[in-house]
């Protein structure tokens, strides 16, 4: 999918979205707010105390800031850094220990934090506490990903180290000094913030992660873009110093918009894109529609054949109806950022070849997902159940938290 990142001030805040090219119209937005309440974000490494040990859960939680906690899994990460004297690595009660913030706070459930800190570039990931070096699934060039592991333990034997790298898609488009460049300089800020936090006291913030909209020139999303947009002089410097350091690859594609008749939410239908997204009905172009209602442990679509209904009511019409309900769910996931379980009830087929094709078509289509979102199987009750992987808030909860 070819198409722009746009980023734009919009409400007292900065909103980021991908536009489609090729499709005309937006599939992702993500918002933050200037002023927003919550000062931690995901990648803020912090020097946290452990407050609780549950022993039944094989978890601990750990006060990262005054009066804040966060949930501490022993199965998921591993040994951490103490920075308090001990003898074992056993975690107890009391311990200062070194941890990132890996998930936001969700509803009724605290936050996540991780012992294995990571710092993300371009092409490659830090690591610590994993002494591995994993190269994307993606980049399918056996005889490069051979040669490029043997130039990494050449150059970070990890009997010698504490991290490992985790080496990115993007990394396929840079030579191979560019990557063992950016890992020597994620090594540093590693081995420079472990020598800092020997000094600091329990509750210190040790890194701030940069704003979501930064990230995100660093996530999947930029290899698909062609442009980088922004109508505000404040974002457009703010883009230059990030990318001139963390993705100087990218400083050519920034552009910056400037057009007193047709301002950049209107040439972009944004102000349609944001009633889309926090919209609960879809219309279809054949007629049907979507509904889209996200519970607690999940979220639910419902697909209905509407003034489709006037048509014949054959299993090859409402194949038809299904895919195009199939490729829209694709859409609606990533442009309302919905993640976890999903259930979809598609209109029912009575052939086990309409299903099998309808199958076919959302797992082709949930493939260009570059969060990762998957289809599971069919219910015993003929619902569809798909999985999609989180790594920020809904969108209607980040607009939510703007208006509260």
């Amino acid at each position: 999918m070819a198409g722009k990142i746009l980023l734009t001030e919009w409400e007292n805040g900065v909103l980021s979205a991908f536009w489609d090219s090729d499709k005309g119209r937006m599939v992702q937005m993500e918002y933050e707010a200037n002023d927003k309440k919550e000062t931690t974000s995901v990648g803020d490494i912090y020097i946290g105390r452990v407050r609780d040990v549950v022993p039944n859960l094989e978890a601990a939680f750990i006060e990262f800031d005054k009066g804040k906690k966060g949930y501490y899994s022993f199965r998921d990460n591993p040994p951490c850094i103490f920075l308090n004297k001990k003898q074992t690595q056993k975690i107890c009660e009391g311990d200062a220990i070194l941890v990132q913030v890996q998930k936001e706070a969700v509803k009724t459930k605290d936050l996540v934090l991780t012992s294995a800190v990571s710092f993300t570039g371009n092409s490659c990931v830090l690591v610590a506490g994993k002494n591995i070096y994993s190269i994307s699934k993606k980049i399918k060039d056996s005889r490069w990903r051979q040669e490029l592991k043997q130039k990494l333990e050449q150059a970070f034997p990890l009997s010698e180290k504490d991290y490992g790298f985790i080496v990115r898609t993007a990394a396929y488009s840079c030579s191979e000094e560019e990557i063992l460049a950016e890992c020597r300089k994620l090594a540093v800020q590693w081995e420079d913030l472990k020598e800092v936090a020997k000094y600091r006291t329990c509750y210190t913030k040790l890194y701030n992660s940069p704003r979501d909209y930064l990230r995100m020139l660093l996530g999947s999303v930029q290899r698909e873009a062609e442009e980088i947009v922004t109508d505000s002089s404040m974002l457009f410097h703010q883009l230059q110093e990030f990318l001139q350091v963390n993705n100087p690859s990218l400083l050519g594609k920034l552009r910056f918009y400037q057009d007193d008749l047709l301002p950049l939410y209107k040439l972009y239908h944004v102000e349609k894109a944001v009633s889309e997204a926090l919209s609960k009905k879809v219309w279809l172009k054949s007629g049907g529609y979507l509904i889209i209602e996200s519970t607690e442990a999940c979220h639910v679509i419902d697909v209905n054949t509407g003034k489709y209904e006037s048509k014949k009511r054959t299993e090859e019409s409402f194949l038809k109806l299904n895919k195009e309900a199939a490729i829209e769910i694709a859409r609606q996931l990533r442009l309302r950022n919905l993640s976890g379980i999903v259930i979809v009830d598609f209109i029912n087929m009575e052939q086990p070849e309409s299903k099998r094709e309808l199958i076919a078509c959302l797992k082709q289509v949930l493939e260009k997902d570059p969060v990762g979102c998957y289809f599971v199987d069919f219910t015993k009750l003929g619902l569809a159940e798909l999985t999609r992987r989180k790594e920020r808030k809904p969108f209607r909860e980040q607009m939510e938290s703007v208006k509260s």
